[in-house]
């Protein structure tokens, strides 16, 4: 699957197509647990506002390093997105579900312009 995003590896909104990837345990995860379909994710990233936040938590430090956003599908549904992008340019897909008030809340707090 392919879909034209921004990269998060550059600033100033640079916009490439990207691929993406999940394993059929991610999306069979998404489906039956958190009600995503890989379509609804995809419209995700075509609709990003606040950008991405890079998960610097000690533990969850990764190489290459994971990122997330909160973004609306086409019809309104907000969903939680964690990816990571590998040196092949390529989003491998790690999660996505719907957040919680606490989520959002540091989401919009570390995506704020300053």
């Amino acid at each position: 699957m392919y879909i034209q995003c921004s990269d998060p590896s550059r600033s100033g909104g640079i916009y490439n197509l990207m691929k993406i990837e999940a394993s059929p345990a991610i999306l069979k995860k998404m489906r039956e647990k958190h009600g995503i379909d890989i379509e609804e994710v995809l419209e995700c990233f075509s609709n990003i506002e606040h950008g991405f936040i890079e998960d610097t938590r000690e533990g969850n430090v990764t190489n290459p390093p994971t990122y997330s956003f909160i973004a609306e599908t086409d019809h309104g549904k907000e969903i939680f997105v964690c990816f990571m992008q590998a040196r092949d340019r390529v989003i491998h897909l790690k999660t996505a579900f719907r957040p919680d008030v606490k989520r959002k809340e540091f989401y919009l707090k570390n995506t704020r312009k300053k």
